[in-house]
């Protein structure tokens, strides 16, 4: 019986780094994974979570990109 591949074997992400933060996108598994610049790590990554944007629904991912968008204002807001 044959394994069947994970996402990530499957698919290059998009990988995005924001200060000292990472974020590697898969875009056809609708998963994002995050990560924290670690320097002493072995991979020079801390341990990621994964947000998996497929266990939303419609209203949900609304919500969600609701929520990051005030965050994003609050913090621009707060450093002007």
């Amino acid at each position: 019986m044959s394994k069947s591949k994970r996402y990530w074997e499957l698919e290059e992400p998009k990988t995005v780094e924001v200060g000292k933060n990472v974020f590697k996108i898969f875009r056809e598994a609708g998963k994002i994974q995050c990560y924290t610049k670690v320097e002493k790590a072995p991979r020079g990554l801390s341990k990621g979570v994964t947000i998996d944007l497929e266990l939303f629904t419609l209203e949900e991912l609304e919500e969600f990109k609701e929520m990051i968008d005030q965050e994003v204002e609050f913090r621009a807001s707060i450093t002007v």
